[in-house]
């Protein structure tokens, strides 16, 4: 089962979202802990599209494009926002304490521990993001 989903950069569109991604994985019988994973992986990318890929009071749209084949989940994002690498930006020190950390870098973690495979690439206008998971029991 493939699904395209097309959102706005608006917070109020996380709410489909979900839902979609939801339906995507009853679909693919995903297990509960992916699907959940899935949730926070796609919630961070998207929120960072949103909060940083457009200047103040604009809006771009979001493409994002799921697909199990050959017992591997491709997800592929795409935005029409400022050319932002998120994978660029230094992963946080887990060993510095909390309090001595910079803000920000623990999504881009959290996704690169959830996933197996991570890419960014900046083609015609797009940001696009592309990752994939090997899933074991599809």
């Amino acid at each position: 089962m493939e699904t395209h989903l097309h959102l706005s950069s608006r917070m109020d569109a996380l709410d489909g979202l979900m839902n979609k991604l939801h339906e995507f994985c009853q679909g693919n019988s995903l297990d509960t802990q992916l699907s959940l994973e899935l949730q926070l992986v796609l919630e961070e990318l998207v929120v960072n599209i949103i909060h940083h890929g457009t200047a103040e009071n604009e809006e771009t749209s979001i493409d994002i494009f799921l697909a199990v084949t050959d017992h591997v989940l491709n997800i592929k994002i795409e935005d029409g926002g400022c050319p932002f690498d998120p994978l660029a930006h230094q992963a946080q020190d887990l060993d510095i304490p909390f309090e001595e950390r910079e803000i920000g870098g623990l999504g881009v973690l959290l996704v690169r521990e959830l996933m197996d495979s991570v890419s960014y690439c900046h083609d015609r206008g797009k940001n696009i993001v592309t990752l994939t998971k090997q899933l074991e029991n599809t």
